[in-house]
């Protein structure tokens, strides 16, 4: 238990609610009959602050879009909610008022257990229902979460999975909100489906006949830029300058003989290679930088490259080949074709 002060008690009316921080974490105290409470302080739908919202029949509801949670044991009780709210155990301690947000506050255990029960309306698998029983403290074994990916979660670790991401009842008939915008799903989307080991279409080799041919794409998140260069070899690099992450390239597709940032003038290649910093060597013998690969700049992001049918990088040949279906393949090479 770590319990840290997160208010004074007379800064609580009965029947009423503030928002403070305890570290980083915005939490919302609430008084309701003389009992303190503690629950995350942002609504789980639409970021909105809870603690501008009204309290009442032991429910908060939410300024932007009137949904109702309740304030013991955090379940959404109506749309457009479709994530329960996180709470945290709270006490009185003479005149402060404490939180805990490592535990679980009392009305949450038995949400948990019947999270537990019910796997199929859940999107997490056995295994992960598991880990979120074992963070109750009368669980055996409770304890914190060794097996959980912390660092892909926005918010508790424990809980993220099983609580805050649960499918509503009503089935696949309708899909909830969280799906498009939680932060936590999109990053393990971005981790494992762009930047994990995985093939991402981001050019026609036919879109770059010519030597200094070039197309801007997308590998998710991640600008980059396809090139063709001198020796007829292809390449992808992230589109952001070492220097201060500006991108180089602004036109949609052309042909150039170097890529130079609008920024600070910094220039690469057409493979990717920094080829130039200005006035490096100061002017007229006067000032000037320290060699550039002493610099601890990133160096710009370079991706492997590979074409089906036609040119490819000699490190690994035909990298699909095994790693897509042949139907795959055959579809990219029926593509290529008709371009």
């Amino acid at each position: 238990m770590a319990w840290q002060k997160a208010a004074s008690l007379s800064d609580l009316d009965d029947g009423g609610v503030i928002g403070v921080h305890v570290g980083a974490t915005p939490v919302a105290l609430y008084r309701l009959d003389g009992a303190v409470y503690a629950t995350h302080g942002i609504c789980t739908h639409a970021m909105a602050i809870l603690a501008d919202g009204f309290v009442e029949d032991g429910k908060i509801e939410c300024p932007l879009h009137q949904g109702l949670f309740d304030i013991k044991s955090g379940k959404a009780l109506c749309a457009p909610l479709t994530e329960d709210l996180r709470t945290y155990a709270a006490k009185v301690d003479g005149s402060d008022v404490l939180v805990d947000l490592e535990a679980i506050a009392e009305g949450e255990a038995p949400l948990l257990a019947s999270l537990a029960q019910g796997p199929a309306n859940a999107v997490a698998g056995p295994s992960d229902l598991e880990s979120a029983k074992a963070v109750t403290p009368d669980a055996p074994g409770g304890g914190d979460l060794t097996d959980m990916e912390s660092e892909d979660m926005n918010t508790h670790p424990s809980l993220s999975i099983t609580k805050h991401f649960v499918w509503p009842a009503e089935g696949l008939s309708r899909i909830p909100d969280w799906v498009y915008t939680d932060q936590s799903i999109y990053e393990r989307e971005v981790a494992k489906i762009f930047h994990g080991p995985t093939w991402n279409f981001v050019a026609l080799e036919c879109e770059l006949p010519k030597t200094g041919d070039f197309v801007r794409s997308n590998v998710g998140p991640t600008p980059v830029v396809v090139s063709r260069a001198a020796d007829g070899s292809i390449h992808a690099f992230e589109n952001r300058c070492s220097h201060r992450a500006a991108e180089f390239c602004r036109e949609l597709s052309g042909n150039v003989n170097e890529f130079v940032c609008p920024y600070h003038q910094w220039s690469y290649d057409l493979k990717g290679n920094l080829a130039g910093v200005p006035f490096r060597r100061g002017v007229a013998g006067k000032g000037g930088m320290q060699p550039v690969g002493d610099l601890g700049l990133r160096v710009v992001l370079k991706l492997q490259t590979a074409a089906p049918h036609g040119r490819h990088c000699p490190d690994e040949p035909h990298p699909q080949r095994g790693h897509l279906p042949d139907h795959v393949v055959a579809g990219l090479s029926d593509l290529r074709q008709r371009a």
